[in-house]
């Protein structure tokens, strides 16, 4: 299953699901329980475009956008590690980066959040809330100069 909505737009409300015969039924029985109506001309629109070699192409600019916004954010979080002791592990795939802080990372995401940058921290996907030390650090949605700005408040918070 996956959904066209990160290599698009968000706003894509169209997705593929690949499986057996076994599970078809019971996920188009799901489907309908949610929308009766698919939304044909999306559907058209999409495939005449992939047919036409249009995803290929975005698929091959987003991978330079999301590779050269993926090394800025190593660097800038290199940078800081030069003066705070962070740990992270550089990701398989993904937009995001998980930054262990090794102190109380719901601390330094709140007082973020009072300077208008979002970082999420690891208590937020703890079933139990429990305070973590990781934050996890998207960079789909945000430009270099976005990225510079919330690395110099993490910075700064972490002094």
């Amino acid at each position: 299953m996956c959904s066209f909505s990160k290599v698009l737009f968000p706003g894509a409300r169209l997705g593929v699901v690949a499986c057996g015969a076994a599970i078809k039924k019971h996920i188009s029985v799901q489907k309908h329980l949610i929308s009766r109506q698919t939304d044909c001309l999306a559907q058209i629109g999409l495939s005449a475009w992939i047919k036409d070699g249009g995803f290929e192409k975005h698929l091959r600019r987003m991978r330079r956008i999301y590779q050269a916004r993926y090394l800025y954010m190593i660097e800038q979080l290199e940078k800081i590690k030069t003066q705070s002791d962070i740990e992270w592990i550089h990701p398989n795939g993904g937009m995001s980066i998980w930054v262990n802080l090794k102190r109380n990372s719901k601390v330094i995401s709140d007082r973020a959040k009072k300077e208008g940058v979002f970082f999420q921290n690891e208590s937020t996907m703890d079933y139990n809330g429990s305070i973590g030390t990781h934050l996890r650090i998207g960079f789909a949605g945000v430009n270099e100069g976005e990225i510079k700005k919330g690395f110099d408040i993490l910075k700064a918070l972490l002094k």
